[in-house]
């Protein structure tokens, strides 16, 4: 009886209440800097909302006083079923993200949901040179003077 219990656990998937985060930094050099993990809870099951995504964005684009520019949001959801493991042969378990919208995770077996994750690809942004010599741009209007009125 407790045998059967396990292995219909096992058959079914199960909603998804926390994701893995990786956060790859790469340098101006194209070289993998560092890597951040962080586990997050998921306020909705299977959904992570559109604001949390920006939070997370936010929060993690420094890095050693260094200011990155988000590139790619990747997102990896194992959504096998027991009977489908042995059959399928091509399997693509990521998938790409262009837009800041909701990233909703399929139901996963209960063997699988440690593989949920998502990954942020971060890159080094170009800093700013200041210049040592300001300028400033005069205006050339001739009607931004005040008119003189004649006094009789």
């Amino acid at each position: 009886m407790e045998l059967e219990s396990d292995l219909n656990e096992f058959e079914h998937s199960k909603d998804i209440d926390k994701i893995k985060l990786y956060c790859l930094y790469v340098d101006k050099s194209y070289n993998l800097e560092n890597i951040t993990t962080t586990e997050i809870v998921l306020n909705q099951p299977n959904t992570l909302l559109k604001k949390e995504l920006k939070y997370l964005v936010q929060i993690n684009d420094f890095f050693y006083d260094k200011k990155f520019k988000l590139i790619s949001i990747l997102q990896h959801n194992v959504d096998l079923n027991s009977t489908s493991i042995m059959e399928e042969e091509n399997m693509n378990f990521l998938e790409r993200h262009t837009n800041m919208t909701d990233i909703n995770f399929n139901p996963t077996n209960k063997v699988f949901h440690d593989l949920n994750s998502l990954y942020f690809l971060f890159f080094e942004e170009e800093q700013k040179k200041k210049s040592l010599i300001t300028t400033r741009k005069l205006s050339n209007n001739i009607y931004s003077k005040t008119k003189k009125q004649l006094v009789k």
